[in-house]
């Protein structure tokens, strides 16, 4: 046996992992003070499982963690191996190398292993004993240790020497024996003071025995009881069930129907909805041609007043024009008068020119003729001269005068006929305006009177959809309870099922043998007999009475099932059971005259009961 090597990482000054080789010959660790000489020391101690922190130069043991530098970190855990070479068989394993590995994690936790197998301290110390390795061994000498030893107590010398000896393990398994063994005494001891308490309890004990006997005879007489009213129950929910999905069958119809309905009245809702729309749609058109409408009487309206005005305003010109014509004919005439007078006058005024041009050729005659009277001659001259032009410039005035009389006359005569004529296309123009009008509130009236009547029309509809929606709900509301009960019965039927499929109420032998048929591993197994007979609900705990434990009876196609059957049942030690092969079992007639005349007499049971035809011997037996 030989130190290989150690390796050494997060332990005390050592936070990296460092590998120690130990060659041939002896290793010296020199280094200053300080250095960490002593922990490789401390390293082996403690990984052979010294567990004083004192020993190690340690307050606690979670000193001997690496707790870090103002440069590095500290680290979670410490973990020493120490590596030996086993090929010589010393140490007490079955290797040639051994790797003793101790874990220390900073919250507390341990852990050893050895090959990378954890183990136990105490492993590790019985691989370690009579060595001189092991945590007391004496291969360790520390500084100091030589003294202590010299000057200890001869016991603890006499540890060492039985190390050296080798018989320290003996010493350990005797100290482990005594142990033991102690630990028995007071077991023994503790086992008598037990077994002085329980004979006291054994009459006691008796008597509740006694007593448990009854409770399992009552407990079987009771599930027997609770199989009859299960089997009561299960028929009565049988017939409920009946009932039940009699109501639901109903119930679904009437679902159905009401589904139909709603699906009808769904539609039509919908063709109501279309139309409603389509309504609005026309109604928003015809409110649309109606604002039209309004805007274009509006505006022939606004036209119709422009016109009366233009019309009342034409009759006043009509009757100003036509107080102008009287006036101006009333004018034409006295102008007539006038220019008649005028003319006279022009005539008159022409004659007497003639005369005068007769007389002033006679004058002018009579004044080359009279030159010595010239002076006179002359001014009477210039007065003739004179009073010619003024009558000339009368003339002149009563021609343009009387022409413009005419033209005046013309022209009015032509305004007349243009009012005339406007006053015409005036009123036509009103008529029509005024017909247009009465046409547009009739449409309206009408279209007033459609939107009144697909108002009320829509109303009714949506009264009836309310109506409608309102039975729906109700009929939704007896379809989800009718559900539920039916839930709730179904509920129980899987309940019952679930009994009976579990056999609840059988005994042992009579559910291992109807389960190994189940399985496979038996054969012609038929049931037990409540399975294979049908009895009415209303005899149902009359027939039970009176069958009593035979309803646990096993059918059987054949004896040698049921000898099979019963090899079964004591292989797996399931108890006892009676067995009904069909081929032995033969139907029996019961004849007892005077039955039918006793009070309460109903009929033979075999009678009342039915079955199929293959079990009528286990039926009537």
């Amino acid at each position: 046996m030989r130190l290989k090597s150690l390796e050494i990482q997060g332990f005390k000054t050592f936070p990296d992992k460092t590998k120690l080789s130990f060659e041939q010959g002896i290793t010296s660790v020199v280094g200053p003070n300080g250095s960490g000489k002593s922990n490789i020391s401390d390293a082996i101690r403690w990984v052979l499982g010294e567990q004083s922190p004192k020993s190690l130069r340690c307050s606690k043991m979670e000193d001997v963690v690496f707790n870090g530098t103002d440069k590095r970190k500290r680290l979670g855990y410490a973990e020493v191996t120490l590596n030996i070479d086993n090929k010589d068989r010393v140490l007490d394993f079955n290797g040639d190398e051994i790797a003793v590995t101790r874990r220390y994690y900073r919250s507390g936790e341990s852990e050893y292993l050895i090959n990378k197998a954890a183990v136990r301290l105490k492993d590790i110390n019985e691989l370690f004993m009579d060595t001189g390795l092991g945590r007391d061994g004496y291969s360790m000498i520390g500084q100091g240790k030589i003294d202590s030893i010299v000057s200890s107590k001869g016991e603890d010398r006499r540890e060492i020497f039985e190390e050296a000896a080798g018989i320290s393990r003996y010493r350990y398994r005797k100290i482990d024996a005594e142990r033991k063994l102690k630990n028995t005494e007071d077991n023994l001891l503790r086992l008598r003071d037990i077994v002085t308490e329980l004979e006291e309890r054994v009459e006691p004990l008796h008597k509740q025995s006694d007593k448990a006997k009854q409770f399992l005879e009552y407990s079987d007489e009771k599930r027997g009881l609770e199989i009859a009213l299960w089997l009561l129950t299960l028929d009565n929910s049988q017939n409920e069930l009946k009932t039940q999905d009699e109501k639901i069958s109903i119930a679904r119809s009437q679902y159905e129907e009401a589904e139909r309905s709603l699906q009808n009245i769904q539609d039509e809702t919908e063709e109501i909805y279309k139309k409603n729309g389509e309504l609005a749609a026309q109604i928003e058109e015809i409110r649309s041609e109606i604002t039209e409408i309004e805007n274009k009487v509006a505006e022939n309206r606004s036209l119709v007043s422009v016109a009366e005005n233009d019309i009342l305003h034409n009759n006043e010109n009509i009757e100003r024009i036509n107080n102008e014509i009287l006036q101006a004919d009333r004018s034409a005439e006295d102008l007539e008068k006038s220019i008649a007078e005028k003319k006279i006058e022009i005539a008159q005024l022409d004659a007497d020119i003639v005369s005068k041009q007769k007389k002033y050729s006679e004058v002018s005659e009579q004044l080359n003729v009279i030159n010595m009277d010239s002076s006179k001659s002359s001014d009477v001259l210039q007065e003739l001269t004179a009073e010619l032009s003024v009558l000339t410039s009368k003339s002149a005035d009563a021609r343009v005068v009387d022409m413009t009389s005419e033209s005046t006359i013309a022209e009015l005569n032509t305004r007349i006929e243009a009012l005339n004529a406007a006053n015409e296309g005036n009123s036509s123009q009103i008529s029509d305006m005024t017909a247009m009008l009465a046409k547009y509130e009739e449409d309206i009236n009408s279209l007033e009177e459609n939107i009144n009547s697909q108002t009320n029309s829509l109303e009714g509809i949506q009264l009836k959809l309310a109506s409608r929606g309102k039975k729906r709900d109700e009929l939704k509301q007896e379809s989800d309870k009718l559900s539920l009960d039916v839930k709730e019965h179904l509920r129980k039927i899987s309940f019952l099922e679930n009994l009976e499929r579990n056999l609840e109420g059988f005994s042992k032998s009579v559910k291992s043998v109807v389960n190994a048929s189940s399985n496979g591993k038996l054969k012609g197994i038929c049931g037990p007999v409540s399975r294979v007979i049908s009895v009415p609900s209303e005899y149902g705990v009359a027939i039970e009475t009176a069958l009593g434990a035979a309803m646990q009876n096993i059918v059987t196609d054949t004896d040698v099932d049921a000898k099979q059957a019963i090899r079964y049942l004591k292989s797996i030690d399931g108890g006892r059971a009676t067995f009904l092969p069909l081929n032995t079992i033969k139907a029996r007639d019961f004849k007892e005259s005077g039955l039918e005349s006793c009070y309460g007499f109903v009929g033979i049971a075999a009678e009342l009961c039915s079955c199929i035809p293959k079990y009528k011997g286990i039926l009537y037996s």
